[in-house]
């Protein structure tokens, strides 16, 4: 057969971003209902005022996808980017939400005072810019780093939306049972962070922590696969094909 470990995707080499897919879609399942619910604070706003909100971040994850993920596979930093992003997203989520406890503030509206649509467009799309931008840029960089993790085919990015469909699945019934009614937003935006920086600093030492036998593996049966699946007998022609 013509394939290597790296195929199986529940080899520990796969794992951490098997984990860390799962984790992108609990991480911004959660962070979206909790900033809407804060805005909706802000905005006393109603269901069209969700509608802008979304199609912000939305608009945001497909610009960080095509632009910023692109651009980094482009450059070959999957795995240190999405390492880095992560990091970079367990800041971004105790400053949005502060953010938008001082945006009243800043927009100058009186207490009780709802707002315009367009203010709310306005006043979202820098607001959310940060974490709508770094969710697709992990979404676009997620694909890549599972792409090279297993065997390339068509449902890649399937499994890419399976892995987060999970995670999101996951943090929506924990975010209505456990963390709604016992931890504060803050809290939350700080429990998400650290989950975040433990996965950035596994991806980011997978391979060093792995016993030395399971970094050689993928090699060794790659060659086996050079030869044709038969690695004790064309083992010979294939390392003389490689030369």
């Amino acid at each position: 057969m013509n394939n290597s470990i790296l195929s199986n995707e529940k080899h520990p080499m796969n794992l951490p971003i098997i984990f860390a897919l799962i984790l992108m879609g609990f991480t911004f399942t959660i962070t979206q209902v909790m900033v809407i619910r804060e805005l909706l604070v802000v905005f006393a706003g109603n269901e069209l005022s969700i509608a802008i909100i979304l199609a912000n971040w939305l608009l945001l994850e497909a610009a960080g996808s095509f632009l910023i993920g692109r651009k980094v596979q482009e450059l070959g930093w999957r795995r240190g980017g999405y390492a880095l992003l992560q990091m970079v997203l367990s800041l971004f989520l105790p400053l949005t939400i502060y953010g938008v406890r001082c945006l009243r503030d800043i927009m100058g509206l009186p207490l009780g005072e709802g707002t315009s649509l367009f203010a709310i467009f306005f006043w979202t799309v820098p607001l959310l810019a940060p974490l709508g931008m770094v969710d697709g840029t992990l979404f676009a960089l997620g694909c890549g780093l599972y792409a090279d993790g297993v065997k390339k085919s068509s449902s890649t990015i399937g499994r890419v939306y399976l892995c987060e469909a999970l995670g999101a699945g996951g943090g929506g019934i924990l975010y209505t049972f456990l963390f709604i009614p016992f931890f504060t937003s803050f809290q939350v935006a700080f429990l998400l962070g650290a989950a975040n920086l433990i996965s950035a600093l596994v991806i980011r030492h997978c391979i060093s922590i792995l016993p030395s036998f399971l970094r050689r593996q993928p090699s060794s049966l790659s060659l086996s696969a050079a030869a044709g699946g038969q690695p004790h007998r064309n083992l010979p022609n294939a390392l003389g094909e490689l030369r």
